[in-house]
């Protein structure tokens, strides 16, 4: 109940609240007539139930993804095959003006130090390529100078690739992104979707199986040696060199540098190590 009570009774409620008994009073007091009271009470409920629009660069990354309010931003739309991207215009605050990654994934083409005009790379400007694990890439085109990431860096949705710029053949300030089944630009799809959801994520990958442990060796088994063995567990000399097949004589001692002791038909002992040794 107290928790209903103080989200009713904030700052914006008790300014809109005394705004209106000071306007009824008025009204009821002759000093308001009635077309101005009925035009400052639509101003105070207007600004009442108006969202506060965010200009602080502040986002969910559950909501939006490569930069901030992204879906409504857009002044580019996707429209193959002129245009194979989204574009999504600038903000004065220029907090809201990074570029982030989708999601994770791998730098494995940059372009760096264009300006406005230049059409080196297709005119995309300055733009960083991401591989993303499921082989889906994503392009960030149009950036400014001094990009932040660089081949083979590593990055997430909290990592940022480079500011909003104007750079290659653009019409302005924004930003041109594309996304791409592989690392061809002729693979590029709708990015559209992108802006508010991952390209991959963990839970979109199938478990991997777990791997099959080594068989155990002990007392008994029969082994081939593949690898050098030596006159003793410690791995003195005389060193063995002899290839053959034939079984574990003793319990395995694995405290020791070469644990397992093999016997061939003869009776011959040598110690080996785990990876000196295939079961049959």
């Amino acid at each position: 109940m107290k928790e209903r009570i103080a989200k009713l009774i904030d700052l914006k409620s008790i300014i809109t609240l005394g705004i209106t008994v000071a306007l009824i009073y008025g009204f009821f007091a002759n000093k308001i007539d009635g077309k101005d009271f009925l035009v400052y009470v639509t101003m105070v409920y207007t600004f009442y139930f108006t969202k506060k629009e965010n200009k602080g660069g502040e986002w969910n990354m559950e909501f939006d993804r490569v930069v901030c309010d992204s879906t409504k931003r857009i002044t580019g739309a996707y429209n193959p095959p002129s245009h194979k991207g989204v574009d999504i215009g600038w903000r004065t605050d220029e907090e809201q003006n990074k570029v982030y990654a989708n999601c994770w994934g791998t730098v494995i083409k940059t372009l760096d130090g264009l300006n406005n005009g230049d059409n080196t790379g297709g005119g995309w400007g300055n733009y960083v390529l991401v591989k993303h694990p499921n082989g889906m890439c994503s392009r960030y085109a149009h950036l400014q100078k001094g990009l932040k990431v660089s081949v083979g860096t590593e990055v997430d949705e909290s990592s940022v690739l480079g500011i909003m710029g104007d750079s290659g053949i653009a019409y302005g300030r924004h930003l041109h992104f594309e996304v791409q089944n592989n690392e061809s630009a002729d693979s590029r799809i709708d990015p559209t979707p992108y802006l508010r959801t991952p390209i991959w994520s963990k839970s979109s990958e199938p478990p991997k199986p777990e791997p099959t442990p080594e068989p155990e060796i002990v007392k008994g088994t029969k082994v081939r040696v593949i690898g050098d063995g030596y006159g003793t567990s410690y791995g003195e000399s005389p060193m063995c060199k002899y290839r053959y097949e034939g079984y574990i004589g003793l319990d395995p001692i694995l405290d020791r540098p070469y644990p397992y002791c093999v016997y061939d038909d003869e009776g011959a002992v040598a110690w080996y190590k785990r990876e000196d040794l295939e079961i049959i």
